[in-house]
């Protein structure tokens, strides 16, 4: 039995008393050992406990693996986490313990016909002790049930071969949503898309996550390894400026996709506030032509080894620019984030740029795999298929 075959509109659960790190939230589903609860900018959880057990979780997930994990601290939650842009659901224990926990970034997905309230589920996580209990997907369950129950807002996520809840997900996603009763449901699930990484040491990448694969063999092989390096060599023409800017925002097809999110979402993240996590350069040539390139940086983290940082391009916006001022604009994006202290710059190739670009910029193919899903319970809400060139960050 599932929730939704024992829900209804009038459910209304409710606790004697309620933890004070919950009580500003809304509970959702009381099971005999776990609470599920809703929160927002309002009710959100304390940075500090919900980075613990993001970290927990994600080191279990990656460490045996002998990967760098990355870590979504305060600093970055504080950044994901803005006013009015995100909703959340919180799993505790009966005794108010962190169990599990999924952001849900809220965004517009765009297409060539329509625009689609969505939520972003990030951030994923199920503590140690808590799994095989069934938490993970019963918070697919609360979030099917209670977020598409009153407006048309999908659910979009992605999928890291790597993680702890790609199976939950995958076995939700592509197999476990049916039609329950008069319940209407659709669903997408993406191809795999290959993560290509930029970086002028191949064996210091090498140190924090293993490279596999035959590009990887060649790439660390010492000839090859030379010609990388010398490729990441400053620039000699400086006929352009590149600078930290609020974004335009400009159309949404100016990033050459076929699926996005709308740009007016993307602004929020991707401002000046937080340039230390996250950010836009503008890249203006001197034909006054201009493109604009999202950028994270996240913290890595793997015993043994110092700390390290690694940039991830989020968005490439063509803007006026040319094909060939693109593939420029990427390669001195890349090359000012290595010289931020990144030890390498990570791009997940949906096909807004061609893979010819991405190898003329410096950056080559890992053997590192992401889907993307999505769905929806109601019937109001317009299906699109998260496949083909898709204008999504990853967080």
């Amino acid at each position: 039995m599932t929730l939704f075959d024992t829900m209804s509109a009038e459910d209304s659960l409710s606790l004697p008393s309620i933890a004070p790190a919950t009580k500003a939230m809304t509970l959702l589903v009381a099971d005999p050992l776990y609470d599920y609860y809703k929160f927002d900018s309002s009710s959100v959880p304390d940075l500090k406990i919900m980075a613990d057990l993001i970290d927990e979780a994600w080191s279990k997930d990656y460490s045996a693996k002998g990967e760098a994990v990355f870590k979504y601290d305060v600093d970055y939650l504080t950044w994901l986490l803005k006013e009015d842009t995100f909703d959340g659901i919180w799993v505790t224990t009966k005794g108010g313990a962190p169990a599990g926990v999924m952001v849900l970034t809220r965004r517009h997905i765009k297409t060539a016909t329509t625009t689609i309230p969505a939520s972003y589920g990030s951030l994923f996580s199920i503590g140690t002790a808590h799994r095989r209990a069934g938490i993970g997907r019963r918070i697919y369950e609360v979030f099917f049930y209670y977020f598409t129950k009153d407006n048309a807002r999908a659910l979009t996520g992605v999928m890291d071969g790597n993680s702890g809840g790609r199976k939950v997900t995958d076995s939700f996603v592509s197999r476990d949503l049916q039609v329950r009763g008069a319940v209407p449901y659709w669903e997408s699930l993406s191809q795999e898309y290959v993560i290509w990484a930029a970086c002028p040491d191949m064996a210091e990448v090498h140190r924090y996550m293993p490279l596999r694969g035959l590009v990887a063999k060649i790439a660390l092989h010492p000839w090859v390894k030379r010609f990388i390096e010398f490729r990441y060599k400053a620039p000699k023409t400086h006929d352009y400026s590149v600078e930290l800017v609020q974004p335009l925002g400009q159309k949404d097809s100016a990033r050459n996709t076929d699926v996005a999110f709308a740009a007016v979402d993307l602004i929020k993240h991707y401002g000046l506030d937080h340039t230390n996590i996250a950010g836009t350069y503008r890249i203006t040539f001197a034909d006054g032509r201009l493109c604009e390139i999202y950028y994270a940086i996240l913290k890595a983290v793997k015993p043994g080894l110092p700390d390290t940082k690694i940039g991830q391009l989020q968005f490439i916006d063509h803007g006026t620019a040319t094909s060939k001022q693109v593939r420029r604009a990427t390669k001195i994006v890349s090359d000012m984030l290595l010289k931020r202290g990144c030890v390498a710059i990570l791009n997940h190739h949906t096909g807004s740029i061609s893979a010819w670009t991405l190898l003329l910029s410096g950056f080559l193919p890992s053997d590192r795999k992401i889907r993307y899903y999505s769905g929806c319970f109601h019937s109001l809400s317009p299906k699109f298929s998260v496949d083909g060139k898709l204008g999504f960050d990853l967080l």
